[in-house]
């Protein structure tokens, strides 16, 4: 098992929904003229008909996009995805039916992840998040509920109305005025330890609606999620396995909406997504030997 060489990153992606129409979509991205891949997530703003079509057609114009492009951009991705939103509401509504319910329909949020042989590549409009870790994340650290370096990358894009935080980022029909992506570009750990990547919709979290509030030493403190710590316990149960293949990261993504469903009966949409560098699977692999075995590999 030291010597194991791993050269293949593995990808998967999942999504659930407890509505009648499932506006959140969870991709992998793949292209016929490169060997990397990506991920991706897009959610609806609102449990409507539309704004299910509006994220479906953002997810399908991502997908085609990445499945072609010989230098792909995630700028030309989102500016692409909001062309075909366009699209698609005039396709739907002709020009005097386009009331002001139409043009706040077909609206979605998207986060996008591209792995080449030197990067990271980070794109998102609205909220939820993408977490970084890295394949040292919990070999030699004590009992935590989630990793100490556990970085999010995705800041909301919410503004403040009324005591309310309203999304103002979002792909949608109204093209005039939208807020162009946020973009980050980290160097990949090709290394020592390697990368691992998070992807979840608000509905698993959202920095905007994690609690925050003082104890009784007037010292603040944050509270994580419990779906988010659910899911980091079935990617551990992922870590824990001989394999680590693609099918087998999807399963666990599987498992862990299951259990969403069971214990949190969830009101809307759940979208999750998960990348692991060859380099991560290869380091757990190698050191995973020196951990106990009631060792949790996320805390």
């Amino acid at each position: 098992m030291q010597n194991k060489l791993i050269t293949t990153s593995v990808f998967a992606a999942a999504s659930t929904t407890a509505h009648a129409s499932k506006q959140g979509c969870a991709r992998v991205l793949t292209s016929e003229v490169s060997p990397h891949q990506g991920l991706l997530i897009a959610s609806g703003l609102v449990a409507t008909e539309q704004d299910e079509q509006g994220a479906n057609c953002v997810a399908e114009s991502m997908v085609n996009y990445y499945r072609t492009a010989q230098n792909p951009s995630i700028d030309e991705a989102f500016e692409k995805a909001q062309t075909d939103v366009a699209n698609l509401i005039a396709h739907n509504f002709e020009e005097a039916a386009l009331t002001e319910t139409s043009e706040n329909s077909f609206q979605s949020t998207a986060m996008v992840a591209l792995e080449t042989d030197q990067h990271l590549e980070l794109g998102y409009l609205g909220n939820g998040g993408i977490f970084h870790l890295r394949g040292h994340y919990g070999l030699f650290l004590d009992d935590y509920i989630v990793p100490k370096l556990f970085t999010n990358y995705l800041m909301p894009h919410v503004g403040i109305d009324s005591g309310k935080l309203p999304l103002y980022g979002f792909i949608g029909p109204d093209n005039k005025h939208q807020t162009p992506p946020t973009l980050h570009r980290i160097s990949k750990d090709n290394q020592v330890y390697g990368d691992i990547l998070i992807l979840c919709s608000d509905s698993i979290f959202t920095e905007e609606d994690r609690d925050l509030g003082r104890d009784r030493h007037n010292q603040l403190w944050k509270r994580w999620p419990h779906s988010l710590t659910l899911l980091l316990e079935h990617l551990n149960s992922f870590f824990e396995q001989d394999l680590h293949t693609t099918d087998q990261l999807q399963s666990s993504l599987n498992d862990f909406l299951a259990a969403l469903h069971t214990t949190q009966n969830i009101k809307g949409d759940a979208s999750v997504a998960v990348y692991v560098s060859a380099k991560a699977l290869e380091f757990i692999l190698r050191n995973r030997e020196s951990v106990p075995k009631d060792h949790n590999l996320f805390v």
